[in-house]
């Protein structure tokens, strides 16, 4: 996954749980989100699609229907490593 990509998910997914806990139901948040037409527009010329926008709902989605997993990226996935607390010199 590419950077940009990355920090677009990155970036949808604490818009989306804010919506959530500030109680703003899923039209308002398509109504919230009209009201950027330049980041509509960007995203229009670079994805043919407004991402920015589909990826809040999606992952507004997934929390309003608790799939957790939805909202990890590969990294989240892995097994979180245990650290020793030890420094390397």
């Amino acid at each position: 996954m590419c950077d940009e990509e990355r920090g677009a998910l990155l970036w949808a997914q604490p818009d989306a749980i804010y919506f959530h806990l500030y109680g703003i139901e899923r039209a308002h948040v398509e109504h919230i989100m009209s009201t950027f037409p330049i980041v509509e527009r960007k995203d229009l010329a670079a994805h043919g699609t407004y991402r920015t926008r589909d990826l809040i709902l999606g992952y507004y989605d997934a929390y309003a229907n608790s799939n957790p997993q939805v909202w990890l990226g590969p990294e989240e996935k892995r097994t979180a490593r245990r650290h020793s607390g030890e420094t390397s010199a």
